[in-house]
Protein backbone atom coordinates (compact mmCIF):
# COMPACT_ATOMS: atom_id res chain seq x y z
CA UNK A 1 0.00 0.00 0.00
CA UNK A 2 1.57 3.38 -0.71
CA UNK A 3 2.04 5.80 1.89
CA UNK A 4 -0.06 9.20 1.63
CA UNK A 5 0.04 12.18 3.74
CA UNK A 6 -2.44 13.76 6.30
CA UNK A 7 -2.11 17.05 8.22
CA UNK A 8 -3.06 16.10 12.20
CA UNK A 9 -4.53 18.85 14.18
CA UNK A 10 -2.73 19.23 17.85
CA UNK A 11 -3.03 21.66 20.36
CA UNK A 12 -1.11 24.78 19.61
CA UNK A 13 2.69 24.73 21.34
CA UNK A 14 2.56 20.56 21.64
CA UNK A 15 3.73 20.09 18.76
CA UNK A 16 6.97 18.82 19.14
CA UNK A 17 5.64 16.64 22.18
CA UNK A 18 3.37 15.15 20.16
CA UNK A 19 5.71 14.05 17.26
CA UNK A 20 8.10 13.10 20.58
CA UNK A 21 5.08 10.39 21.61
CA UNK A 22 4.10 9.37 18.16
CA UNK A 23 7.86 8.31 17.39
CA UNK A 24 7.82 6.50 20.78
CA UNK A 25 4.43 4.81 20.48
CA UNK A 26 5.45 3.79 16.71
CA UNK A 27 8.07 1.67 17.98
CA UNK A 28 6.19 0.76 21.14
CA UNK A 29 3.32 -0.77 19.09
CA UNK A 30 5.90 -1.87 16.09
CA UNK A 31 3.79 0.69 13.46
CA UNK A 32 7.08 1.30 11.59
CA UNK A 33 5.94 -0.67 8.47
CA UNK A 34 2.93 1.42 8.36
CA UNK A 35 3.82 5.48 9.32
CA UNK A 36 6.91 6.25 7.48
CA UNK A 37 7.69 9.86 8.55
CA UNK A 38 7.00 12.64 10.39
CA UNK A 39 7.20 16.51 9.44
CA UNK A 40 6.71 19.70 11.16
CA UNK A 41 6.98 22.53 9.31
CA UNK A 42 9.72 25.47 10.61
CA UNK A 43 12.15 28.48 9.79
CA UNK A 44 14.83 29.30 11.24
CA UNK A 45 14.63 33.31 12.19
CA UNK A 46 17.47 35.67 13.48
CA UNK A 47 15.71 38.18 15.93
CA UNK A 48 16.96 40.51 18.31
CA UNK A 49 16.32 39.87 21.96
CA UNK A 50 17.66 42.94 24.25
CA UNK A 51 20.05 43.83 21.63
CA UNK A 52 21.33 40.12 20.93
CA UNK A 53 20.81 38.13 17.47
CA UNK A 54 19.30 34.80 18.51
CA UNK A 55 18.41 32.01 16.41
CA UNK A 56 14.74 30.97 16.89
CA UNK A 57 12.63 27.94 15.85
CA UNK A 58 9.12 29.87 14.48
CA UNK A 59 6.62 26.83 13.20
CA UNK A 60 5.00 27.90 9.60
CA UNK A 61 1.88 26.10 10.74
CA UNK A 62 1.23 25.84 14.66
CA UNK A 63 -1.38 23.76 15.63
CA UNK A 64 -0.08 20.88 12.47
CA UNK A 65 1.91 18.24 11.90
CA UNK A 66 2.09 15.98 8.80
CA UNK A 67 2.57 12.25 9.30
CA UNK A 68 3.31 10.04 6.26
CA UNK A 69 1.31 6.97 6.78
CA UNK A 70 -0.86 3.93 5.05
CA UNK A 71 -4.45 4.99 4.51
CA UNK A 72 -6.06 2.07 7.29
CA UNK A 73 -8.22 2.76 9.79
CA UNK A 74 -5.87 1.19 12.17
CA UNK A 75 -3.13 3.93 11.31
CA UNK A 76 -5.50 6.64 11.26
CA UNK A 77 -6.98 5.60 14.41
CA UNK A 78 -4.05 4.82 16.18
CA UNK A 79 -2.74 8.46 15.39
CA UNK A 80 -5.23 10.05 16.95
CA UNK A 81 -4.91 8.05 19.79
CA UNK A 82 -1.84 10.30 20.75
CA UNK A 83 -2.24 12.82 23.59
CA UNK A 84 -2.56 16.36 22.23
CA UNK A 85 -3.93 14.98 19.11
CA UNK A 86 -7.78 16.60 18.50
CA UNK A 87 -8.01 15.18 14.95
CA UNK A 88 -7.16 15.56 11.18
CA UNK A 89 -7.06 18.65 9.10
CA UNK A 90 -9.83 19.05 6.70
CA UNK A 91 -12.68 16.73 8.57
CA UNK A 92 -15.14 18.32 11.62
CA UNK A 93 -16.31 15.36 13.02
CA UNK A 94 -14.20 11.80 14.50
CA UNK A 95 -16.89 9.78 12.29
CA UNK A 96 -15.31 11.40 9.20
CA UNK A 97 -12.66 9.26 6.86
CA UNK A 98 -9.55 12.02 6.70
CA UNK A 99 -8.01 13.04 2.89
CA UNK A 100 -4.97 12.41 2.21
CA UNK A 101 -2.88 15.57 1.39
CA UNK A 102 -1.06 16.40 -2.44
CA UNK A 103 2.83 15.11 -2.23
CA UNK A 104 3.04 18.83 -4.15
CA UNK A 105 1.63 20.78 -0.91
CA UNK A 106 3.74 18.48 1.21
CA UNK A 107 7.17 19.13 -1.04
CA UNK A 108 5.92 22.88 -1.20
CA UNK A 109 5.97 23.05 2.72
CA UNK A 110 9.34 21.58 2.43
CA UNK A 111 10.78 24.07 0.02
CA UNK A 112 9.41 26.60 2.53
CA UNK A 113 11.37 25.46 5.39
CA UNK A 114 14.63 26.17 3.19
CA UNK A 115 13.97 29.79 4.13
CA UNK A 116 15.73 31.47 6.69
CA UNK A 117 14.27 34.67 8.15
CA UNK A 118 16.59 37.46 9.55
CA UNK A 119 15.84 40.65 10.61
CA UNK A 120 18.99 42.67 9.47
CA UNK A 121 18.98 44.06 5.24
CA UNK A 122 21.55 45.17 3.36
CA UNK A 123 22.53 48.45 4.36
CA UNK A 124 21.50 48.88 7.84
CA UNK A 125 23.71 50.02 10.60
CA UNK A 126 25.07 47.47 13.60
CA UNK A 127 27.19 48.46 15.84
CA UNK A 128 30.47 45.55 16.42
CA UNK A 129 30.24 44.27 20.54
CA UNK A 130 33.07 41.68 19.94
CA UNK A 131 35.65 42.69 18.34
CA UNK A 132 39.56 43.54 19.28
CA UNK A 133 39.61 46.46 16.16
CA UNK A 134 36.35 47.86 15.72
CA UNK A 135 34.20 47.33 19.36
CA UNK A 136 31.87 50.46 19.73
CA UNK A 137 31.87 51.19 15.97
CA UNK A 138 29.20 51.64 13.68
CA UNK A 139 28.99 50.38 10.21
CA UNK A 140 26.88 49.22 7.44
CA UNK A 141 26.30 45.97 6.09
CA UNK A 142 27.42 45.16 2.80
CA UNK A 143 26.27 41.28 2.49
CA UNK A 144 24.72 38.67 4.46
CA UNK A 145 25.54 35.16 4.66
CA UNK A 146 22.76 33.16 6.71
CA UNK A 147 24.07 29.93 5.90
CA UNK A 148 27.22 31.09 7.38
CA UNK A 149 25.76 33.28 9.80
CA UNK A 150 28.65 36.30 9.01
CA UNK A 151 28.05 39.81 7.52
CA UNK A 152 30.16 42.05 5.93
CA UNK A 153 30.43 45.30 7.04
CA UNK A 154 31.35 48.59 5.32
CA UNK A 155 34.33 49.49 6.95
CA UNK A 156 35.97 53.19 6.09
CA UNK A 157 39.73 54.19 7.14
CA UNK A 158 40.20 57.68 9.09
CA UNK A 159 40.74 59.85 5.89
CA UNK A 160 38.17 58.34 4.12
CA UNK A 161 39.68 57.86 1.28
CA UNK A 162 40.01 53.62 1.18
CA UNK A 163 36.79 51.34 1.69
CA UNK A 164 37.13 48.01 2.10
CA UNK A 165 34.65 45.07 3.68
CA UNK A 166 35.25 42.97 6.43
CA UNK A 167 33.71 39.54 7.49
CA UNK A 168 32.03 39.50 10.90
CA UNK A 169 29.88 36.59 12.63
CA UNK A 170 25.92 37.60 13.85
CA UNK A 171 27.18 37.18 17.24
CA UNK A 172 29.54 40.16 16.95
CA UNK A 173 27.45 42.57 16.16
CA UNK A 174 23.96 44.31 17.14
CA UNK A 175 21.41 46.24 15.04
CA UNK A 176 21.56 50.43 15.78
CA UNK A 177 18.59 51.18 17.33
CA UNK A 178 16.33 53.66 15.86
CA UNK A 179 15.76 56.96 18.04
Amino acid sequence: MEKKWFGIKVFIGYEQKVIDSLKTQIKKEKMENFISEIFLPNVEEYTYVRNVLKVKERYLYPGYIFVKMDDTNETVFFVRGIQYVTGYAGITSMKEKPSPMDEEEIDRMKEECQKIDICLNIGDKVTVVDHELYEGQDLKIFSIDTKNQTVELELKSLFGDDERTELFEFNQIKKVSKK
